[in-house]
């Protein structure tokens, strides 16, 4: 019987399959230095020498063939008795996984940091996050469970099925939502099934985000909204130069940030019914005298951002009071003659750095 090696099945010295890998020799043999070295023709006398080398050293490399395949098999089952004892540890080592121990509180708080806030920037977010249901059943309940996941409803120019945005709506339960819509440059409406759905939540409306490229008439679906936007915060309506917005926002008592340009002031703002009084914080782009007018009717601006078309319009002896700003952004630090503001803590232009 073969002998092999206990631990890894090999074969040992004493296994007929063992073959000492010494250098092929014979018990008489001569010294063909000369003939390996050179170019002459071995004697007949030498030649038959020659031929049982050859024929032992052949003997002994088929023996060693033999072996190394014996080896090579043998270091096969060796290589996959490892991986799957690899493996096997491998997934015990993974139920011990803090992770798996991780409170659904804080689970909830990283998935949180996956979503971007893109509140200011000239950009859509990104969809929801479907894919955290997808890794486990522990994350899929903990992202089910946790409301402000699902508060971003984006309507982006493409069409998204209504059955989304109800999965949305409902994981969201009763959490305040982010609302961002698109309109592309040929200017389609939003499906009217999804507005219903969609503005059949209004007042829990926090933030709205309108980027509409083109024509306003595709806002008109907003108009059921009006006078129902009690925690409407936010209001962004973004590449609508000069176009005339639906009177929407007749009451809108929660609101107070209002952004009418991108952040670089790359468009002049729309035309829109805006409750000036309660705002906190403005950005827009108008007119000299519309500016004005604007931040007469806001006394309570904490923080305003304004560029203008022109401002040859404005009356020079006019001085509006802003008691409560803090923060000014002016592309046109001239405009300055025409504000007072006793509380100001900072003065920013875009041309000139901070003043």
């Amino acid at each position: 019987m073969a002998q092999s090696c206990w631990k890894c099945g090999a074969p040992t010295p004493s296994s007929p399959f063992w073959v000492d890998p010494s250098p092929a020799t014979t018990v008489n043999s001569l010294d063909f230095t000369r003939l390996r070295t050179g170019n002459d023709v071995p004697l007949d006398s030498e030649i038959p020498f020659i031929c049982d080398m050859i024929s032992e050293g052949q003997d002994q490399l088929d023996d060693l063939e033999i072996q190394i395949r014996n080896l090579e098999a043998a270091l096969a089952k060796l290589i996959q008795r490892r991986d799957e004892i690899a493996e096997h540890v491998r997934q015990h080592r993974v139920i011990l996984n803090p992770i798996r121990r991780f409170p659904p509180e804080l689970l909830c708080e990283i998935f949180a940091l996956t979503l971007c806030d893109v509140s200011g920037e000239d950009e859509i977010p990104d969809q929801p996050p479907w894919y955290l249901g997808q890794i486990c059943r522990s994350w899929r309940l903990s992202a089910l469970a946790y409301p402000n996941l699902w508060t971003s409803i984006i309507i982006p120019p493409s069409s998204i099925p209504c059955s989304m945005v109800k999965a949305q709506l409902h994981r969201s339960a009763n959490a305040p939502l982010k609302v961002y819509w698109a309109v592309n440059e040929n200017g389609r409406t939003i499906d009217p099934q999804l507005a219903d759905i969609i503005a059949a939540q209004c007042s829990r409306w926090a933030f709205l985000r309108l980027d509409i490229f083109r024509s306003s008439d595709v806002l008109n679906w907003l108009l059921p909204v009006s006078g129902r936007l009690t925690s409407l915060k936010r209001l962004e309506v973004l590449h609508a130069p000069g176009e005339v917005i639906p009177d929407f926002l007749s009451s809108a008592p929660s609101l107070s940030e209002v952004v009418l340009t991108d952040w670089q002031f790359g468009f002049y703002s729309p035309k829109i019914r805006i409750p000036w009084g309660q705002i906190t914080h403005y950005r827009g782009a108008y007119e000299g005298s519309s500016q004005l007018a604007i931040l007469k009717a806001a006394p309570n601006l904490l923080q305003c951002s304004i560029s203008f078309e022109h401002f040859d319009d404005v009356d020079p002896s006019s001085i509006i009071v802003l008691p409560h700003l803090r923060r000014l952004c002016m592309e046109m630090p001239q405009f300055l003659v025409h504000i007072s503001a006793p509380s100001l803590e900072e003065l920013y232009s875009p041309s000139h750095s901070r003043l």
